[in-house]
């Protein structure tokens, strides 16, 4: 079995496990569900809402508008950047050191770097 084609059984397999528990989810606690989209679709058009606002605001100042807005967004993507570097070496070292079922993983018949490239790629859709 190539690298490849484990680390793609590796995600369809936990695709599957995501799947039934979203519906276990869905079935059985439909209100925390329903409850924390709400939150999560409210968090982001506010936090959309405000940035906008705050950058047509700085972009309204006279003389130094324009050229502090620009700056500001780079620095926005830039500190975005960074803390998805950092929350992804985090996610991927707890995942790939820490967590118990990596015991289990190891023991399949699989080779050790489909299994270290399936846990960086985990980590990084989960960052």
């Amino acid at each position: 079995m190539t690298t490849s084609s484990a680390t793609w059984l590796l995600a369809r397999t936990h695709g599957r496990m995501l799947r039934h528990k979203l519906r276990f989810g869905m079935r059985e606690n439909r209100l925390l569900s329903v409850t924390v989209g709400a939150f999560l679709g409210l968090y982001s058009l506010a936090a959309y809402l405000l940035v906008g606002r705050g950058l047509d605001f700085m972009m309204k100042l006279p003389l130094i508008g324009p050229l502090l807005t620009e700056r500001l967004v780079f620095l926005l993507f830039f500190f975005f950047f960074v803390m998805l570097v950092i929350s992804n070496a985090t996610i991927t070292g707890m995942s790939l050191f820490r967590r118990k079922d990596m015991e289990w993983q190891i023991a399949l018949p699989l080779p050790p770097r489909s299994l270290v490239l399936w846990k960086t790629l985990e980590g990084m859709l989960l960052a």
